[in-house]
């Protein structure tokens, strides 16, 4: 299986983003196959150039931990 690039696991969390709206970091780490340090790095990027909004959880009501939750604005969806 050929390594993906980070402009290729960009573009695929910008896709899914538009699909689903807002989701969780871990969500992105097993829809799309990659690790999540990468997918947090990738998240960071994206963020960074205002095509995604990164957004703190306290307390996930699933599991009663901290989460990171990340959904698409409008810049964003103009990239995709």
């Amino acid at each position: 299986m050929k390594k993906r690039s980070s402009l290729e696991l960009k573009k695929e969390i910008l896709k899914y983003l538009k699909k689903n709206g807002e989701t969780s970091l871990k969500e992105l780490d097993m829809k799309l196959r990659s690790g999540f340090r990468s997918i947090k790095i990738q998240v960071k990027e994206l963020d960074f150039f205002k095509a995604i909004d990164i957004i703190q959880i306290e307390k996930n009501p699933k599991t009663g931990r901290p989460s990171t939750n990340v959904k698409i604005n409008e810049r964003g969806l103009k990239l995709v």
